[in-house]
């Protein structure tokens, strides 16, 4: 865990104190009696990774949220007992809560959980590069919420049947929720009776439905160790003592929110992602994916004793197209010959460009007759009907003299194109002896050299490789 914390509050002792806390436990701190500090640290850079608030016996602290912002968030400590300050707290934007006479435990797990938070966001900003702004403070959350019962003795509280506006409850077997809510304000004492909630808890969260979903455990003021290790096991919200419905609404509308932002980072991560690992002019993967992947499905044909087969495809006289037509028309041509062989191919095999005018198709499970079969009816479907050079043809009737476009209207020029491929297949007994992607890769290769050699726009076999 890393990161500044700073605390802010006009009671000094206890600033020490807090501060011996958190850096016996091995986090960096310092201690302000005003949030003037905070202020400029939380805008410039490396500021405070999260501000600890002493929200004072009757709120007067709770200014120094104002000068948290969006960047900085804050755990607000309250007075033991005082609803009206852990509601307003909430309201004000704090992103947690903890009573001022809680275990030491306690505190640090909320930070811990605060900390670990904003360093997972700050891991999926980087990678996705997602430039949005920080949710605003409470505003409209919407989202589907599961009551999940909890183990015998300590029943879902019937004042939770309706949560606000937006809010939606669900049955959760069977259906997947947003935000799971464990309700446990039932439970007599501390631990061990607590371990069947972390039970039901890290059962919940190695559920597929509930890893990334959040999750909210509500349980009584004595059970500060059950609190403390629930947020150590994964709990993105623990609600301890005078909990009320008001509260538990502002905790649900921050994990809703909090769970959104989670998803559209994601959701751009993986955009990112897929971009970097496909062709942005063919769609087709690119070799970044492709060269990867060809040593997986190598290695699991080899582990389930299965043949697999290797096309290289390679349009031909390609730079006469680019040098006579321009790279539009180029780029046009390398489009639908990725489409041609993507709906030919279909679903199960690898296709990908790996640069220039030369794609890669691999078949799992092909054999060299099959593969030679597959490898004509590309070539077939790539040769049987000429290809439109201009971005808006259809003037006129589309036609094609040998290798030259012909032009059929003011703006229909096409171009007959043709590809030579050269296929390489491996039968069980040569992976278990060893064939491997690069020679897989040579051979095909090789092959295609042949096709070229042989007059282009036609289909070669390598040779197997001799056994040892």
């Amino acid at each position: 865990m890393t990161g500044r914390i700073m605390i802010v509050g006009s009671d000094a002792p206890r600033r020490l104190l807090l501060r011996a806390a958190l850096e016996a436990a091995g986090l960096a701190a310092e201690d302000h009696a005003g949030a003037g500090p905070l202020a400029r640290r939380a805008a410039g850079r490396g500021g405070a990774s999260l501000a600890l608030v002493d929200a004072g016996d009757g709120g007067e602290g709770l200014g120094a949220l104002a000068a948290c912002g969006r960047s900085v968030p804050a755990l607000v400590l309250v007075p033991a007992g005082r609803t009206d300050l852990r509601i307003a707290a909430l309201a004000g934007g704090a992103e947690d809560i903890v009573e001022r006479d809680s275990p030491p435990r306690l505190l640090l797990a909320r930070v811990r959980r605060i900390l670990r938070d904003r360093a997972r966001t700050r891991d999926l900003d980087a990678a996705g590069g997602l430039a949005e702004a920080p949710a605003a403070f409470l505003g409209p959350a919407a989202g589907r919420v599961a009551l999940l019962p909890a183990p015998a003795g300590e029943g879902v509280g019937s004042d939770l049947a309706a949560l606000g506006r937006g809010v939606a409850l669900v049955v959760p077997e069977g259906d997947e929720a947003d935000l799971y809510i464990l309700d446990a304000r039932g439970l007599r004492g501390d631990l061990p009776g607590g371990i069947r909630i972390l039970d039901r808890l890290a059962e919940l969260r190695a559920r597929t439905e509930g890893q990334h979903a959040a999750t909210l455990v509500l349980l009584p003021d004595t059970a500060p160790e059950t609190a403390a290790l629930a947020l150590d096991l994964g709990a993105d919200g623990v609600a301890c003592g005078p909990a009320g419905t008001p509260e538990i609404e502002l905790r649900v509308r921050l994990l809703l929110q909090r769970k959104a932002r989670a998803d559209r980072l994601r959701a751009t991560v993986r955009a990112h992602l897929e971009a970097a690992l496909r062709d942005p002019l063919t769609g087709l993967h690119n070799r970044r994916h492709a060269e990867p992947e060809l040593h997986r499905l190598i290695e699991e044909a080899r582990a389930r004793r299965e043949p697999l087969a290797l096309l290289v495809l390679d349009i031909d006289h390609f730079k006469a197209v680019n040098d006579r037509w321009g790279h539009g028309a180029g780029d046009r041509v390398l489009a639908e010959v990725a489409r041609r062989l993507r709906t030919r191919l279909g679903e199960g095999c690898l296709l990908a460009r790996m640069g220039g005018e030369e794609f890669l198709a691999v078949l799992p499970g092909a054999r060299a007759a099959q593969a030679r079969a597959v490898a004509e009816s590309l070539r077939r479907a790539v040769e049987s009907q000429p290809f439109a050079l201009d971005r808006a043809a259809g003037d006129g009737a589309l036609a094609a003299t040998g290798t030259e476009a012909a032009w059929i209207g003011p703006r229909s020029r096409t171009a007959r194109v043709t590809l030579s491929v050269g296929v390489a297949a491996a039968g069980p007994e040569d992976l278990a002896r060893g064939l491997d992607a690069p020679s897989l890769l040579e051979r095909a290769d090789a092959a295609l050299y042949a096709a070229k050699s042989g007059g282009r726009n036609m289909v070669t076999v390598a040779v197997p490789a001799p056994a040892n």
